[in-house]
């Protein structure tokens, strides 16, 4: 079941405008950012004098696979780069990109540097928006807190929204598997690995001792084990997780759900109840505007629920002809039978899943 929350701010038009030549061009820049740190930057576009507007999405995953095509080809019919500049990047320190990997910190400023270069090109009409999942979601997030004059619209799907509440803890406890089992992923993709810069030795090594699955029970928790695989920067950012446990609200500068007010453009934020981020996505939306569907109108309020929402109770309802189950809101004849499993503590029921990333079943 997904939860779709459409938020909004004031925004200015944003055009679809129809190509004629159905031939687009596909380019590699690095961008330099304010510090001098270029980040290479994969466009999609058409061919021509047109000037377009640009989806962009910012992500550590490697940004090439997602625009690599011939460098220049003939597009089909409905193809978005007919109409917009489409653009992936490799955030700071990832794949192709300069500059060391340090999560979240370096992403606000990355991105205002990325969307105000973009509007400058002469191919763009100054129209940007960003999409993107997880941490692409954050990315968006990210950067609209820090007001692009050239970002429109924003679509973050599953985004770690909350940093103080369920992204790295939960109700206090740590969520080792969901950071520790990513940040570890992440350094065994590392631009050190890619580059053939760790000894064979060590890599092998640490390719059977420091699986997730055997490292998360390793003490102290704050050794870094495997993630010197990735370098110095992944090392300090375990060390900088796991010590702001006892460091309330370290991680506020970075945070959505702190800077919320600072949240301006059109943002539709999408996550499932089983996601990873379903509880901070939640929160997320209900601290910022909202839209209401049949009305066409945008609403800004500081209620949630909205004062005039109407509670409806479902009722669960089962058919005994077809076995099948449903929800109702008209009360159900008569007693309906309940529905009963045997709980027995030594042999438990299996989840069929949960709010995890690296965990299959819960």
């Amino acid at each position: 079941m997904l939860c779709v929350a459409c938020l909004a701010g004031p925004a200015k038009p944003f055009p679809l405008r129809a190509q004629s030549s159905g031939v687009v061009l596909n380019e590699q820049v690095m961008v330099p950012m304010r510090d001098g740190v270029k980040l290479a930057t994969f466009i999609r576009r058409p061919e021509g004098g047109q000037k377009v507007p640009a989806i962009l999405s910012r992500t550590p995953y490697n940004a090439a696979p997602k625009i690599e095509m011939p460098p220049r080809e003939q597009a089909r019919p409905g193809d978005l780069a007919l109409s917009h500049a489409v653009i992936a990047q490799d955030v700071r320190g990832r794949y192709a990109s300069e500059g060391e990997f340090y999560p979240f910190i370096n992403e606000g400023k990355d991105g205002y540097d990325t969307i105000e270069w973009i509007a400058q090109q002469p191919w763009c009409d100054g129209n940007v928006i960003m999409i993107g999942g997880s941490y692409v979601a954050y990315t968006q997030l990210a950067a609209a807190m820090e007001r692009p004059p050239h970002l429109r619209a924003i679509a973050p799907v599953v985004a770690p929204a909350d940093f103080n509440g369920n992204m790295s803890f939960h109700g206090g406890a740590l969520r080792q598997e969901l950071v520790q089992g990513w940040l570890i992923g992440q350094a065994f993709n590392s631009q050190r690995v890619r580059r053939g810069e760790v000894p064979k030795d060590q890599l092998e090594r640490w390719r059977t001792e420091g699986r997730f699955a055997e490292w998360c029970w390793h003490l102290p928790l704050a050794d870094t084990g495997p993630m010197v695989i990735g370098g110095p920067s992944y090392e300090k950012a375990w060390k900088d997780f796991v010590g702001s446990w006892t460091v309330p609200r370290a991680w506020d500068a970075y945070s959505p759900m702190v800077n919320v007010e600072k949240i301006t453009v059109p943002v539709l934020l999408v996550a499932g109840w089983y996601d990873i981020f379903s509880q901070g996505d939640l929160d997320l939306w209900a601290a910022l505007r909202y839209f209401v569907m049949r009305s066409d109108r945008w609403v800004d309020t500081d209620h949630w629920p909205p004062k005039d929402a109407a509670p409806t109770r479902y009722y669960l309802r089962f058919d005994t002809a077809s076995r099948k189950r449903s929800l109702d809101t008209q009360a159900p004849p008569g007693e309906a039978p309940p529905s009963t499993f045997n709980y027995d503590p030594r042999s438990p029921v299996a989840t069929l899943g949960g709010n995890n990333l690296t965990i299959v079943n819960g």
